[in-house]
């Protein structure tokens, strides 16, 4: 079973598409429950949240004010930073997820990354398209944008790895969630947030090698 505790070991790019969102399902299922309250896990989230210019806020509660017409933050959300964290473990060639972390940045710069290498899906009315294990998928408008990792379907029902959620110390985790998907006047829903699109994961560019659980080439997606 792969979880926070499963090593992760380094191997060349898989060739295959299969395997290759095998491996980012993989990474996925290692960073389930991770959070910033866990002295056990606090390090692994840290990383996933990747390098930036002085310490990551996330010993405090996230929130977000519009104050004088100028949004006002605390802490940091994290659904971005987690999406993007396992792009990084995975070696997508995006320059942007090795340096230092521009804040705001997060979701817009992953949605540009993929139009420009053809590998972004909008949802097309009246069609049963849906993303994939792998796929990183965009969901809602402005404050309730939100991002996740696509690891399972099971009938309508979308089963992610979701950062940007809380825990009962309303501090920052990784969580797994499951939500429907459906269709309302010929727009995508998943729960109760219209779907923007999603980025066909094994599309993107790659590097040669890749950071990987152990164990995750049993997987069965």
């Amino acid at each position: 079973m792969i979880d926070f505790n499963s090593p992760i070991i380094q191997i060349p790019r898989p060739s295959d598409a299969l395997q290759l969102r095998k491996a980012m399902v993989a990474n996925a299922l290692s960073i389930i429950n991770v959070s910033a309250s866990n002295p056990n896990t606090k390090s692994i989230f840290i990383d996933i949240l990747g390098p930036i210019k002085g310490q990551w806020d996330i010993n405090r509660p996230f929130k977000c004010s519009l104050i004088n017409g100028r949004y006002v933050t605390q802490g940091v959300s994290t659904c971005g930073l987690t999406c993007r964290g396992l792009w990084r473990r995975m070696g997508v060639d995006m320059p942007a997820l090795y340096q230092s972390y521009v804040f705001g940045t997060a979701i817009s710069a992953e949605k540009y990354f993929a139009q420009n290498n053809k590998c972004w899906q909008s949802p097309v009315p009246d069609s049963t398209l849906r993303p994939s294990p792998g796929d990183y998928l965009i969901i809602g408008s402005g404050t309730a944008t939100h991002v996740l990792t696509v690891i399972q379907w099971q009938d309508d029902q979308l089963i992610s790895v979701d950062g940007g959620q809380t825990n009962d110390k309303n501090l920052q985790c990784v969580l797994k969630r499951t939500r429907p998907w459906t269709i309302k006047n010929n727009v995508a829903y998943l729960g109760d947030r219209p779907v923007v699109g999603w980025i066909i994961f094994d599309m993107l560019p790659f590097k040669d090698q890749i950071n990987v659980p152990v164990g995750w080439d049993q997987l069965i997606l």
